[in-house]
């Protein structure tokens, strides 16, 4: 994806983000990210094609920040994701998750921006192949398709949604399994899990950054209209199973209590695997090597 001038980005202070830019800055990109600030993790890239553009909740500061980007396509990747929801975080789901979305998409109606890359989650699948949202969060990234879908049929927009699975990678700071469990193995503290019996399917972040671009790549060059397509990884692990190698890997006294933690309300125990994986796109990075190079550092 070179010299097709500016791209744009939201969701670039997170994980996965952060990739994405570094990877469109490798091609030689203008990247304008959409941000509430500029974090340093973003800002000591210290690149002159990387612009910021202040997000204030206003659909008026996403037209602007659209507007003087003039981007050829959109990746969005801007979420927040809440496991198991409680009252107080309704309104900041809806307004992350569907408001932006849809300030986003009038944007890029207006500014006659026709390109959307855009993160979704695997766990609008609960249990069955057809709609079936394990939790809020995965209710409100569907809702946010349905408002892709509309711009899609009514300005002409074009779009891929990329279905994301468990991803991992150095410098991951989020509260998931892999990362606490690390934490607890360098301790050498017993780990409190559950029993362990759900399935989890794992990408390199690197790689999954390389599926945007690829994803991007498709659109731009005409090959997809509209779509979904997953985002697999090769590697799929009993989370026991997982938890069992990060100890060995890790060389730890970590000791492992399995079902000393019930599973959350609608768990998700299985991958799903009826949705394609996306056309030209493979992982390529295990997990055994990232944290055996982890070791030698």
């Amino acid at each position: 994806m070179k010299n097709i001038g500016s791209v744009f980005v939201t969701g670039g202070t997170g994980f996965i983000g952060s990739k994405l830019i570094e990877v469109l800055l490798s091609n030689n990109l203008n990247v304008h990210v959409l941000t509430r600030q500029e974090y340093k993790k973003i800002r000591s890239l210290g690149n002159n094609r990387l612009h910021f553009h202040y997000y204030d909740g206003s659909a008026s500061s996403v037209l602007t920040a659209i507007d003087i980007s003039k981007p050829k396509i959109v990746f969005h990747l801007a979420s927040l994701f809440v496991a198991e929801h409680q009252s107080e975080d309704i309104d900041k789901l809806i307004e992350s998750n569907i408001l932006l979305c849809t300030q986003l998409l009038e944007a890029m109606a207006k500014n006659n921006v026709k390109y959307i890359v855009n993160a979704t989650t695997c766990w609008k699948y609960y249990e069955s192949n057809q709609y079936n949202p394990a939790n809020l969060y995965a209710a409100t990234k569907k809702a946010a398709e349905d408002i892709i879908e509309y711009y899609h049929q009514a300005e002409s927009i074009k779009y891929l949604n990329l279905l994301i699975f468990d991803t991992y990678g150095k410098g991951d700071t989020r509260c998931k399994f892999i990362n606490i469990l690390i934490n607890a193995c360098d301790r050498s503290e017993d780990f409190l899990m559950s029993a362990g019996e759900q399935y989890l399917n794992l990408t390199h972040v690197h790689d999954v950054a390389e599926a945007f671009v690829t994803a991007g790549t498709h659109l731009i060059e005409g090959r997809f209209q509209s779509g979904e397509f997953a985002v697999r990884g090769s590697e799929e692990f009993k989370l026991i199973d997982l938890a069992s190698m990060l100890v060995k890997l890790r060389k730890s006294n970590t000791r492992l209590i399995p079902g000393s933690r019930a599973y959350r309300k609608r768990e998700v125990m299985s991958v799903n695997s009826f949705i394609p994986t996306l056309p030209g796109w493979t992982s390529k990075k295990t997990i055994r090597e990232e944290f055996a190079l982890c070791d030698q550092d």
